[in-house]
């Protein structure tokens, strides 16, 4: 009997968790740079070919979601819902400029004139974006 309860257990199972739909999508995400290099700030993926002074590692994280009210969707955009979607719902992610602006402005604010060991991530597990470096005084 308990083979059986098994069996019915799991074709249970199998029935529930095939029930999701798994929309194809295709997304391109860049972050520029240009608009901050041109501006005599400096952004590099590597720690290396500079003379610099340290100021701060600093790391930004941006969670998709809905928007709090009153808050500005500037340089965010909306997250596109699969084909058929009867919700209200209305989610947001950063744009990269919207990520350069904010990590770029925080680097300024401690007297940065450049971030090195700069990256950017996503996590699609908790739809997060990280952007971070370190934020360095260049000395030219």
């Amino acid at each position: 009997m308990s083979g059986i309860k098994s069996v019915l257990l799991m074709i249970v199972v199998v029935v529930l968790t095939s029930c999701g739909k798994v929309m194809y999508t295709e997304s391109v995400y860049m972050v520029d740079y240009r608009e901050y290099i041109n501006a005599g700030f400096t952004i590099s993926p590597t720690v290396t070919g500079f003379n610099y002074q340290p100021i701060s590692n600093l790391e930004v994280v941006f969670s998709s979601g809905q928007l709090p009210k009153g808050a500005s969707d500037k340089d965010l955009q909306k997250i596109d819902q699969y084909n058929g979607y009867k919700g209200s719902v209305i989610k947001y992610s950063p744009t990269g400029k919207r990520m350069m602006d904010k990590i770029v402005s925080e680097a300024k604010a401690m007297g940065a004139n450049g971030l090195i060991n700069f990256q950017t991530s996503y996590s699609p597990r908790n739809s997060t974006w990280t952007v971070s470096g370190l934020a360095v005084k260049v000395i030219k």
